[in-house]
């Protein structure tokens, strides 16, 4: 073969193979869902209701469920949970979860590592930050401010250290800062409850939601220490460490950093000092109360998204979907039955963008799929109900899930009060008529 036809060879072998890897890693394309039929509907609780949902694509005709969710209905919320309260490694099936929080529905949330059992990505519930959100895919966060309307979108884990044991410490720090051999007296807090992001060489903090971790690399410092808010006072340092174990106190606390992070930790830290130390999740400006991680983005701002960083699946799948309306006060909660021959074939990614279009979401993102994927309703005083098939045969033990709650209290209050003040205004309505009737009575005497 001459040189000519060997480079010709060359090239169409680079050709070839930059396009099946692109073809890999490259966003599937949307595929338009036809003929999409939402059933009638079963009433759970004021403001939610769920559907049958059947529609049809390439793959066939499909099956699969929806939970709508009205937040503007007083007494009914969503909130992310762990399996079992504080516990990250910790799994159960999401009926079980359901009911032992009184919700009265759910759906499953993040991937997991089926080794540790961890959510892969992050978790907050009721402001409390169980694990950060993975730096990868912060973009396709599913998260709620203080204002209560859910969100898709980047959310940003931020956290501080200062080196604060004494005025004097913190002083001869801020004057050697930058000099040789003197490290800086403040570092950032990268992570949380995250073994792969301090493996990584980010500064991760641990409490007893993670509360152990292997270590497999050199150059890992953990410092042990009590943690009151924004103090963390030392109490143990091991250098060159392969491992952590966090202790069984709701404030004990560890901190981990390998390679340059864990340098900086061995010169700052010592024992009985203490760091100031506060972290919290952000978003838009404004700290998140709650929020978790998806497995990507498929849709934003009313239109489709070609999230890289999403979960690369082939062929079809059972899959789980959260929809947010523009207000962000209505969701809609979806979970396509899959693997189940012609009756339910299951989606791709493709497929799964143009549902979301044809269910006019303004943002969705895809969860966990496959045999994870499940959708669970329950009436208030009854049992779990799974609303879908799973594709295993049964429910599939999950870290993790988003539930729908109601307050019956909170809704009767709203309910009073909504009829107090429309008895109110009809009494003050009719007063008005009544002092019309009796000026329009007075103007008739006068004329006479």
């Amino acid at each position: 073969m001459g040189k000519s036809s060997r480079r010709a060879a060359l090239v169409a072998a680079f050709v070839a193979v930059t396009v099946i890897y692109a073809g890999f890693i490259a966003p599937a394309t949307a595929e338009s869902a036809r003929g999409v039929a939402l059933g009638s509907g079963e009433k759970i609780a004021p403001g939610v209701y769920v559907r049958s949902l059947r529609f049809s694509n390439s793959s066939g005709v499909q099956r699969a469920h929806v939970m709508s969710v009205d937040l503007t209905v007083a007494g009914i919320s969503v909130k992310p949970v762990a399996a079992y309260s504080g516990h990250l490694t910790t799994k159960r099936p999401l009926s079980s979860i359901v009911a032992s929080h009184g919700a009265v529905g759910g759906i499953n949330t993040d991937q997991f590592d089926l080794r540790t059992g961890a959510p892969f990505g992050g978790i907050m519930a009721a402001g409390a930050v169980l694990k950060s959100p993975i730096p990868a895919r912060r973009g396709s966060t599913v998260y709620a401010l203080a204002d209560g309307r859910v969100r898709i979108g980047k959310a940003d884990f931020a956290g501080s250290i200062l080196l604060l044991d004494s005025p004097k410490a913190h002083q001869r720090c801020l004057l050697t800062a930058g000099t040789p051999n003197r490290p800086s007296c403040t570092n950032k807090l990268q992570s949380m409850n995250s073994v792969t992001d301090a493996l990584a060489g980010r500064l991760t903090i641990f409490d007893s939601a993670q509360a152990t971790g292997k270590l497999p690399r050199s150059g890992c410092t953990v410092v042990y220490g009590t943690y009151s808010s924004p103090d963390f006072t030392v109490t143990k340092i091991r250098r060159n460490a392969r491992s952590f174990a966090v202790g069984g106190k709701s404030n004990d606390r560890a901190l981990v950093g390998c390679g340059s992070s864990g340098m900086w930790l061995r010169r700052v830290a010592a024992v009985h000092n203490t760091l100031w130390l506060e972290y919290s999740v952000m978003a838009k400006g404004q700290p998140v109360t709650q929020m978790f991680s998806s497995a990507g983005l498929l849709r934003q701002k009313g239109k489709p998204v070609k999230d890289p960083a999403r979960i690369a699946v082939s062929g079809r799948n059972p899959e789980s979907i959260v929809c947010v309306s523009r207000d962000g006060r209505h969701l809609k909660l979806i979970a396509i039955d899959g693997r189940q021959g012609a009756a339910a074939p299951g989606i791709t990614m493709g497929q799964a963008v143009g549902l979301t279009a044809s269910l006019h979401c303004w943002s969705a993102a895809v969860l966990d799929g496959g045999g994870s994927t499940t959708l669970v309703s329950r009436r208030p005083s009854h049992s779990p109900h799974v609303i879908n098939t799973p594709s295993d045969g049964a429910q599939r033990p999950i870290p993790s899930a988003l539930l729908v709650m109601y307050s019956s209290t909170t809704h009767k209050k709203a309910i009073a009060a909504l009829k107090k003040a429309a008895k109110k205004k009809t009494k003050k309505t009719a007063t008005k008529k009544t002092a019309t009737k009796k000026t329009k009575k007075t103007k008739k005497t006068k004329k006479k």
